[in-house]
């Protein structure tokens, strides 16, 4: 239920808050780590009437909570399904950018005003026109939380009528 999934989000925001994340580390083949994230994102679109194009590259290992990284990308994902424009496909792409790992989800959607950007990953923060879409307001802010916690960033960007762009930076773990 929606009530039990935002109870589930407050506990997963409180500790992130705390630092006590219960992360369960490793070091993952990049490979190894796309595959699963898009099959899992394959199943959401699906369930959502979307259609998803991938375009996945990038070489070499991430140090991370993979379960972690599947739920922030797959935070992303969501939005652009419940928010892209219908039918249209919404695309999760990868690559590698000087030392880090880039995971991108883009849809065509209607986009979000330049004004509401800055608020996205607050919590309980919804755009104006998107109360009839339920959910607790809290997916990127814990999308958020997650990449902070791996040593990376949550870039949102987005152009009014050319859709959104949600990418996730993680650091590349360089063997020594």
């Amino acid at each position: 239920s929606t009530m039990s999934r935002m109870v589930e989000d407050l506990l997963f925001l409180a500790r992130s808050d705390s630092e006590s994340l219960p992360l369960d580390w490793k070091l993952v083949p990049v490979k190894q780590l796309l595959g699963s994230v898009a099959k899992r994102a394959e199943a959401l679109v699906r369930e959502n009437r979307a259609c998803l194009r991938t375009a996945l590259s990038g070489e070499g290992r991430v140090r991370c909570d993979p379960q972690r990284i599947e739920q922030a990308v797959l935070v992303l994902v969501e939005n652009a399904a419940k928010y892209g424009t219908p039918g249209e496909p919404i695309t999760l792409s990868s690559f590698a950018r000087q030392e880090d790992l880039l995971i991108e989800v883009s849809d065509q959607g209607p986009g979000i005003p330049p004004e509401e950007l800055p608020y996205l990953s607050e919590r309980y923060y919804r755009g104006e026109g998107s109360s009839e879409k339920r959910g607790s307001g809290l997916g990127l802010a814990i999308a958020n939380s997650i990449a902070e916690v791996h040593g990376g960033r949550l870039v949102i960007e987005s152009y009014v009528g050319r859709g959104t762009r949600g990418s996730l930076h993680l650091p590349l773990f360089e063997n020594p």
